[in-house]
């Protein structure tokens, strides 16, 4: 799957786990299955736009900060 795929997974697990959701918590807010939001955080699958919109406003995060490759030291 393309790079950019696997970097919006990484970073949707990342803010998942920040806000302290499990997969089933964050697909049932909104409104996919668990399995799929496991496919997206492992770069599976590629999900439309729409998708991303509706994940990071249930994280309440930008749609940017899934798309953030950046490197953090620290």
């Amino acid at each position: 799957m393309d790079k950019k795929v696997k970097v919006v997974g990484k970073n949707l697990k990342k803010h998942r786990k920040e806000k302290n959701l499990t997969q089933e918590r964050l697909a049932s807010r909104a409104g996919y299955h668990r399995t799929y939001i496991s496919a997206l955080e492992r770069g599976r699958v590629n999900p439309t736009l729409c998708t991303l919109t509706n994940l990071s406003d249930k994280l309440g995060i930008s749609i940017q900060e899934l798309f953030d490759d950046t490197k953090r030291k620290g």
